[in-house]
């Protein structure tokens, strides 16, 4: 699901796509819209979209277009560096967790995520990752899934656009491998790395400053372009 050119394209036009039955319109919308968390009314129906500088009927244009992924990575990474301390951005279409410390990329891991890991989450159940700041964490050493660090979605935002959910953690019991290459999205919304790597995570600290209990997390869908985003 991850590969947004034309093969995901080509799913979409022949109903070959699997899982949310408009992934491929999510996709599609993305790739057009770079940088912006995209979500629709509802799935167009196959060949009602796809062809390049095609504008699709008004009723399927995207309803969620905050265009601020790329100023919440880079308000963390600059928060992280004023205050010497650690940030987590979690890019979904890149299937990685970097983590900054003094707004320096020091880490990165990959993941796997929700069972439709393209769209933010909307509500319990949906097998979706949200995107958004998530200011307020704290780990959990005991979970069914190894060990947890526990975000604090649905944050006021989620709450204000009528988004629903509980439980959304960066966890461990994943395979190691991007979700989109060799491992899968099998999670229930949560962001998922194999045991070594939470076990890496959880154990960076500088002094008295470690990962959690407050460390923000930025979960964005392709603003980071693949590469580190420096603070300005």
């Amino acid at each position: 699901m991850r590969l947004i050119g034309g093969i995901i394209l080509a799913a979409s036009l022949t109903g070959l796509l699997t899982g949310c039955e408009d992934d491929a319109l999510h996709a599609y919308y993305r790739k057009r819209n770079p940088g912006r968390n995209v979500a629709v009314q509802r799935a167009a129906p196959a060949g009602d979209y796809g062809a390049p500088g095609e504008t699709p009927p008004s009723e399927y244009l995207p309803d969620y277009l905050p265009d601020r992924e790329a100023e919440w990575v880079t308000d963390a990474i600059s928060w992280s560096r004023r205050n010497r301390d650690y940030a987590i951005v979690i890019d979904k279409k890149e299937y990685s967790l970097t983590v900054y410390k003094d707004g320096q990329a020091i880490a990165e891991f990959p993941v796997e995520l929700g069972s439709d890991p393209i769209d933010p989450k909307k509500r319990e159940n949906d097998g979706r990752t949200p995107e958004g700041v998530y200011d307020k964490c704290w780990w959990n050493p005991q979970t069914k899934h190894y060990r947890s660090l526990l975000l604090n979605y649905p944050n006021a935002e989620d709450e204000a656009d009528g988004r629903t959910g509980s439980d959304i953690a960066i966890h461990g019991d994943g395979h190691g491998l991007r979700g989109n290459a060799g491992g899968r999205n099998w999670t229930d919304g949560c962001v998922a790395l194999s045991d070594e790597d939470i076990d890496r995570v959880y154990s960076l600290r500088d002094g008295a400053k470690r990962v959690g209990n407050g460390t923000p997390v930025v979960i964005v869908y392709g603003a980071t372009g693949g590469t580190p985003v420096t603070s300005r």
